[in-house]
């Protein structure tokens, strides 16, 4: 594979930052988008909820965390912080530590060169593209399960359903609804998200085939790359498909509970 990770390393962040703006737009939910920051608030249980933009000023960049920890506080940012490979300046995240935030989770960004015909198919896999917001429901259900471990909002991904760049797949295993996948066409990069099974259906190539699907059809749509933010889990399905890593995405959350908790013993004493 040839892949040009000057330009795919940015194009992976930037794929991510616009499915945020795009989900919280359709959601009327606030945005911040400024030269140096961009979040979105969307749902305090989304991945998509968070300050996702960084480009600060070196000698300004802890005086700035400073004054967006006091938002957090107040309820006017988010309290998740993921800094991608445009997130600047570097040592960002080491700044984030000091200040009350604590490293949630690494995220592999991986990237393949779209050269795939067809997929292995799967005896009893049927995949289909959700059109309508009763399997958006179904699909839901899955990544709710599957993926989060927690309950998701359905609305949040159905008031996208019908923007002509997002796509999403859900697969039935013997007309079972068992996994799930999305893409997202923009920043001259297919997005794949949401990739999810249900753990009684694994191990049987059905994340893949989902996944191989929505590369074929990024394919059919002109598009010559796809990315993703992998978890340990996925890392060895994607690489057996042909993705490979080409950087890493750091998600952090701030102490907010523990801050506040702080804040008003100190203002008892």
């Amino acid at each position: 594979m040839n892949l040009n990770k000057k330009i795919i390393i940015p194009q992976t962040d930037h794929n991510r930052n616009e499915l945020s703006l795009l989900v919280a737009r359709k959601n009327n939910k606030k945005i911040f988008v400024s030269r140096e920051l961009k979040w979105a608030f969307i749902d305090s249980l989304s991945w998509l909820d968070a300050i996702f933009y960084a480009d600060l000023v070196p000698a300004e960049a802890e005086q700035r965390v400073k004054e967006i920890i006091e938002k957090i506080k107040l309820g006017a940012a988010p309290v998740r912080w993921t800094l991608g490979p445009v997130s600047r300046p570097l040592g960002l995240g080491e700044l984030l530590l000091k200040h009350g935030f604590a490293r949630h989770e690494t995220r592999a960004a991986m990237a393949v060169e779209i050269n795939k015909k067809g997929y292995v198919p799967v005896p009893g896999l049927e995949i289909e593209v959700v059109k309508n917001k009763e399997v958006m429901g179904l699909w839901n259900a899955v990544i709710s399960e599957g993926l989060f471990k927690r309950p998701m909002r359905p609305e949040i991904f159905a008031n996208v359903l019908n923007e002509k760049n997002v796509r999403f797949y859900l697969g039935r295993y013997n007309g079972i609804p068992a996994a799930t996948t999305m893409s997202f066409l923009s920043s001259g990069v297919a997005g794949l998200y949401c990739v999810a099974t249900l753990p009684e259906f694994r191990g049987r190539g059905i994340g893949r085939a989902l996944t191989e699907n929505a590369l074929l059809e990024a394919k059919a749509a002109g598009y010559s790359t796809a990315v993703l933010q992998a978890s340990q889990m996925g890392e060895k399905v994607y690489k057996k498909i042909g993705f490979e890593e080409v950087c890493k995405f750091e998600i952090f959350d701030y102490k907010l509970q523990q801050a506040l908790s702080c804040g008003q013993k100190l203002k008892e004493q």
